[in-house]
C-alpha cells in the first residue's frame, strides 16, 4: 500500500515530539526554512505517543490504536443514528457494517490520523444535535487541529442545523 509511507512520516513525527520534545517536521521541511513546525497533528501525536509509550513503538500497535478508535467511532455512529430516531434495523446495521467501509477500514489499519480525526468528528455531530453546543465547537477545532479535513464537522452542523429549521421545510 503506497499510503504506507505516510505511517513512517506520522509516528516519526509522534516519536519525535513525545520522546525527543521535537515539534519540528524532520522528514519533509527544510529545517534551514524559516518555519518547519507542526501545525497540525498535536492531539493525534500526544494520544498516540503515549499509547505507544505503555505498549510498545511499533506499527502494529499504532494499528492497534486506530483500530480501536474506529471501534469506539461505530459505537458513537450507534447514538448518532438512535438520536436522529433511524429505523432500528439501520441503528442496529450502520455500526456492524461501519468497521468494513473502503475509507474506515483503510484509517482504521494505517499509523495516520484519519482514524482520529473521524472519532472527534463523530463525538463533536454527537454533541451538537444533543444541543451541547459549545462543547461541539470545543471538539471541532480539536478535529481541525488533528487533520485539515476535521473541518468536514462544520459541514455536518450545518447539514444537521438546516434540517432543523421548520421554515426551510416544504
Amino acid at each position: 500500500n503506497i499510503y504506507y509511507e505516510d505511517d513512517s512520516w506520522t509516528l516519526s513525527n509522534a516519536w519525535n515530539l513525545m520522546v525527543n520534545g521535537v515539534d519540528n517536521d524532520l522528514i519533509f521541511l527544510d529545517q534551514e526554512g524559516v518555519f518547519t513546525g507542526q501545525l497540525f497533528g498535536k492531539l493525534y501525536f500526544y494520544s498516540i505517543g503515549s499509547f505507544m509509550s505503555v505498549f510498545g513503538w511499533t506499527k502494529s500497535n499504532a494499528f492497534l490504536f486506530n483500530s480501536g478508535l474506529i471501534m469506539m467511532t461505530a459505537f458513537i455512529w450507534h447514538k448518532i443514528l438512535k438520536q436522529l430516531d433511524f429505523s432500528k434495523s439501520t441503528i442496529n446495521l450502520l455500526p456492524l457494517i461501519l468497521p468494513i467501509f473502503p475509507p474506515v477500514f483503510f484509517a482504521a489499519h494505517t499509523g495516520r490520523t484519519d482514524a482520529f480525526t473521524f472519532c472527534l468528528m463523530s463525538i463533536g455531530i454527537l454533541l451538537f444535535i444533543r444541543k451541547h453546543y459549545v462543547l461541539a465547537c470545543v471538539i471541532a477545532v480539536l478535529a481541525i487541529e488533528t487533520h485539515i479535513m476535521g473541518v468536514v464537522t462544520l459541514f455536518y452542523y450545518a447539514a444537521y442545523f438546516l434540517s432543523q429549521q421548520s421554515e426551510l421545510k416544504i
